[in-house]
């Protein structure tokens, strides 16, 4: 198997994470209607739950990375792919209406599940080809890992655009808004064949016997790296609810224009995964993030005009600044680390950043069910941003 198709292979499994997490956060709004029984607070809960989830990716990423660390990088990958298809798949099959808030409960479980599954799977992704890369072709492979990752996120929203379009609201609200959940068992079981087929890392296999100090500077350096791409991601996952409250767009408009987003977005990341390898990449991240400060004006701009184009060029917009970022942290993350606790320390600061991350959508629904405007967004991403370039700046 070639690096290449060993890097777009892993990023293909890796891409089940975001199909879930991103049908989970498009189906929000009905997923609160149905489990929360038309409380005005339902958009609210459901985000909670999905933060609980997001929080519990820090315990499951340092445990699986430990199990990585000691038995192998493809063994935890296989593990975590798996237990990702199997809980998303029970979200497609939970009872609505169970007595005694069960059926919330059994949401709640399989959203930590995927959590726990989330913390190994992408920084494992991220080791496994990174031991695998020549020097000078660490940011190309590591931009096809995420192109997989990006592919499976179109994926997502090209099934719930499809969803929208094909079936009624009501039918969507009976049965519909199962179907993006249970289609992910192929997702899983492709994602599972192409990794049991590739080989393990040799750097791993060869790693130093002898323990690895552990220094807090680097693990410091990389939760500053992940950080603001982080908070976009999520903030991405809320913005479909908010459009679907405050626009006069339809569901299938809003879900296509996020596909076209992730899609063309994705196929970015090699290219500017390929420019890191050939200058330096966190010159390249700290453009990126200026970039996104100075373009945030531009991007509220787009979301207050409630057009079709304003919403397309918004998500190209948005997913397109993430992009310069994306490509450059997960090759200085892992870079960071000794081999023997790469994948725990990695796991570590790209899990818990993201943990800590997965609470914008319930912060701001809460803030947005108190102030319904968009300078709250605006004011969010600013402050984020601004922290972000505080803690990458001096680095």
């Amino acid at each position: 198997m070639t690096l290449s198709r060993l890097a777009l292979w892993t990023g293909l499994g890796s891409g089940l994470e975001y199909y879930a997490f991103i049908s989970f956060a498009l189906q929000a709004k009905v997923i609160g209607l149905l489990f929360f029984h038309q409380s005005a607070t339902a958009l609210v809960n459901t985000f909670l739950i999905f933060a609980v989830g997001s929080l519990v990716t820090l315990c499951g990423g340092f445990f699986l990375g430990w199990l990585g660390d000691h038995y192998g990088r493809k063994k935890i990958l296989l593990l975590s792919i798996s237990l990702m298809t199997f809980s998303t798949v029970a979200i497609g099959l939970l009872p609505t209406s169970l007595p005694f808030g069960l059926s919330i409960a059994l949401l709640a479980l399989c959203r930590i599940a995927q959590g726990a599954s989330v913390g190994g799977e992408i920084p494992g992704a991220i080791v496994f080809v990174y031991e695998h890369a020549e020097q000078k072709q660490i940011g190309f492979l590591l931009g096809l890992l995420f192109l997989g990752v990006g592919l499976g996120a179109g994926i997502s929203t090209g099934v719930n655009a499809a969803l929208a379009d094909y079936f009624t609201p009501e039918q969507i609200l009976h049965f519909a808004w199962r179907i993006p959940f249970l289609l992910a068992l192929f997702l899983g079981i492709a994602g599972y064949y192409l990794r049991r087929n590739s080989l393990e890392s040799a750097l791993f296999l060869q790693r130093p016997r002898e323990k690895a100090p552990l220094h807090l500077r680097p693990l410091v350096q990389a939760v500053g790296f992940v950080f603001f791409p982080a908070i976009l991601v999520s903030v991405g996952l809320y913005l479909p609810s908010y459009w679907m409250i405050n626009s006069h767009q339809n569901n299938t408009h809003i879900f296509m224009a996020m596909m076209l987003g992730f899609l063309a977005t994705a196929f970015l990341l090699p290219l500017f995964g390929h420019l890191g390898d050939y200058w330096n990449r966190k010159k390249l991240y700290l453009c990126g993030l200026v970039l996104s400060l100075l373009c945030l004006p531009l991007l509220m701009h787009l979301l207050a005009l409630d057009s079709l184009w304003g919403l397309y060029g918004f998500n190209l917009l948005y997913y397109g600044l993430i992009v310069i970022m994306a490509s450059c942290y997960p090759a200085i993350l892992a870079g960071l680390f000794p081999v023997q606790i790469r994948y725990r320390l990695v796991a570590l600061s790209y899990a818990g950043t993201y943990a800590l991350a997965g609470i914008a959508p319930f912060l701001l629904s809460l803030l947005m069910h108190h102030w319904n405007h968009p300078s709250t967004l605006l004011y969010f991403l600013l402050m984020t941003g601004a922290l972000g370039l505080i803690t990458t700046g001096g680095l």
